[in-house]
């Protein structure tokens, strides 16, 4: 009689052999990753909703805060009682000394020009937006003294003083140059913005003229 195979009960349940076991990446799903419970899914939906909840909110506090904001820089046609000159920057020594100043001080983007008046004597301002942390004023001081140092003037330190206005402190001192009146130089940090104003008037002044001229520069 020919042989006939033998079927196997229905409760037998015969092992896998090797060549019959899946890898694990086929019985996961792709690239190898386990397919998240959906239980774990709803958990990593709920942890990435407040972590951006979190964030917005600290956004709008920083807002409102009154965290400070990058000025732009606008050249006022006037201020400080005093009209923009154009045409005054090529006859005015102080123009091109307070430029170079400004920008020994470390910033870019400079806006300058000459402001007078037929009552007043001329106002030379100067600022840029800082490349770095701004110092205090009394030290932005000492580098515009080294670097009008170089043009022949003298910044006297000694007589130097602080006005603050609107939170912005200002540092003046009497500058002397051989063959010329006294000025005043102001120079002041806000933020990101240097600025330093050359008044031909000198006097006590100045401190009020540079906070002006600020004002209208800073936008």
């Amino acid at each position: 009689m020919p042989n006939t195979p033998k079927s196997n009960p229905p409760w037998y349940n015969p092992p896998e052999l090797p060549h019959q076991v899946q890898p694990a990446a086929m019985r996961r799903g792709h690239a190898g990753a386990e397919t998240p419970h959906p239980a774990r899914r709803r958990v990593y939906a709920t942890v990435a909703l407040i972590i951006a909840a979190a964030a917005a909110a600290a956004i709008t506090v920083v807002e409102m805060s009154g965290y400070p904001r990058p000025h732009e820089l606008v050249r006022p046609g006037s201020a400080a009682g005093e009209s923009l000159q154009p045409s005054a920057a090529a006859t005015t020594p102080e123009y091109g000394a307070a430029v170079e100043a400004v920008q020994a001080l470390g910033t870019n983007a400079v806006v300058a020009g000459v402001y007078s008046s037929p009552q007043q004597s001329p106002l030379v301002l100067a600022a840029g937006t800082a490349t770095a942390p701004v110092p205090p004023s009394t030290q932005l001081l000492q580098t515009v003294a080294m670097q009008l140092a170089t043009e022949g003037q003298t910044v006297q330190l000694q007589s130097a003083s602080q006005t603050t206005s609107n939170s912005v402190t200002y540092a003046c001192a009497p500058v002397a140059a051989a063959g010329t009146a006294a000025s005043t130089v102001c120079v002041w940090g806000d933020v990101d913005v240097i600025g330093l104003i050359i008044d031909a008037a000198g006097g006590a002044d100045a401190a009020s003229a540079a906070a002006s001229l600020r004002a209208a520069l800073e936008d």
